[in-house]
């Protein structure tokens, strides 16, 4: 969690929510705000899932190390284009959504990804 947990700027929130399942909740830049350079959302969010994998990445490869360190096993063969982390996001609709309706959905969307893994 705390190599994940890097992968987020300040302001997002991350949380365990059971298990090996985390939220955030992530704070976008409306065009307009001051530190606002035209973000694009959709740029936004497919970078921090960049972020995500790589710190799922740096945290097995750690791990390995360690293992091997403390083992006479044989290592752990790490590589990060091997990916089995799903990340799944919804976009906050105000006037539409709850909490409740808000996990659904990211959740929905995170079992999207997780299928598309194996096609």
């Amino acid at each position: 969690a705390k190599h994940v947990r890097k992968a987020f700027r300040p302001d997002d929130t991350f949380v365990r929510l059971h298990g090996d399942e985390f939220a955030t909740l992530l704070f976008l830049r409306h065009a307009g705000d001051k530190d606002s350079e035209n973000t694009n959302h959709d740029d936004e969010i497919d970078n921090i899932i960049k972020r995500v994998h790589h710190a799922v990445y740096v945290a097995k490869r750690d791990l390995s190390d360690e293992i091997q360190k403390d083992s006479k096993q044989a290592p752990l063969i790490v590589d990060e284009d091997e990916n089995n982390v799903s990340v799944g996001y919804a976009k906050f609709e105000p006037f539409e959504d709850t909490k409740e309706s808000l996990l659904k959905k990211a959740d929905e969307s995170m079992y999207e990804a997780k299928s598309k893994e194996f096609e």
